[in-house]
């Protein structure tokens, strides 16, 4: 045991210097970098470098108001988990019938395991009462096409993806609903999801499909172009094959 704690401290002493080396050349980085900065402008600033420097004022000004943004979105994202992922439902009775192909059938599109994915689930329970019979819930893993690993990196996906989908249906199963989920993994989710919307459709004629979509009091371009439109693309395909799809409104 000494000798284990000998090696732990040993390995914290190592850390800590790699730790100074690296933050010794980082200090030198910047000390050239605002030097290079403060030289260039003192000597071009009346030949257009007040351009440079306006333009990079402007470019870092707009990235703190974009952060900003997210900021703001994920702490509402944040409170949604907190209110909707802390429900109780032991002692619930379980519904453990198998889907009936026959009844009304909503598909719901989801993420991982969300405060996000539950408020759409409630919305459609609130909104259509008594209506949907079956809960289906569906999930794109999506495989960056830039940091792909191998296999181990796609099955560990996988199992995120089953292991989120679950849950959603053990929380419908508790409500008294019957439930089942379908997954997929791709590069392009737009595409693989539609086509798997597509695939349960035919298996549950009697079917909408539904996605949430973040909305905001003041909804313009510079929303529209922070946040995705994935909802929507996927919408306007199903529509066009056919098969109805809804959008339901969250709001951030």
């Amino acid at each position: 045991m000494v000798v284990g704690l000998y090696l732990e401290k040993e390995v914290c002493h190592e850390r800590c210097l790699c730790r100074r080396r690296y933050i010794l050349v980082h200090l030198i980085a910047l000390l050239l970098c605002v030097t290079i900065l403060v030289v260039t402008i003192g000597v071009k600033f009346k030949e257009g470098g007040w351009i440079t420097l306006l333009i990079t004022t402007c470019l870092i000004a707009l990235c703190y108001v974009i952060h900003g943004h997210y900021r703001k979105v994920r702490k509402g994202v944040r409170s949604l988990d907190d209110i909707l992922m802390g429900m109780y439902l032991e002692g619930s009775k379980v519904n453990t019938d198998p889907c009936d192909h026959e009844n009304l059938t909503a598909i719901l599109l989801v993420g991982g395991y969300s405060g996000f994915g539950l408020h759409s689930f409630l919305s459609i329970i609130r909104t259509l009462p008594n209506v949907y019979k079956n809960f289906i819930f569906i999930t794109i893993g999506e495989i960056p096409p830039g940091s792909f690993k191998g296999a181990d990196e796609v099955e560990s996906l996988k199992w995120a993806v089953k292991d989120g989908l679950k849950k959603y249906v053990n929380v419908a199963r508790k409500l008294g609903l019957r439930s089942d989920y379908r997954m997929d993994i791709g590069i392009d989710v737009v595409d693989t999801a539609t086509s798997l919307c597509e695939t349960v459709a035919i298996e549950f004629p009697r079917s909408t499909v539904f996605a949430g979509k973040l909305i905001f009091m003041k909804d313009g371009i510079f929303q529209r172009f922070l946040h995705n439109e994935t909802a929507f693309a996927i919408q306007r395909r199903l529509q066009w094959d056919g098969v109805a799809m809804m959008i339901l409104p969250i709001r951030a």
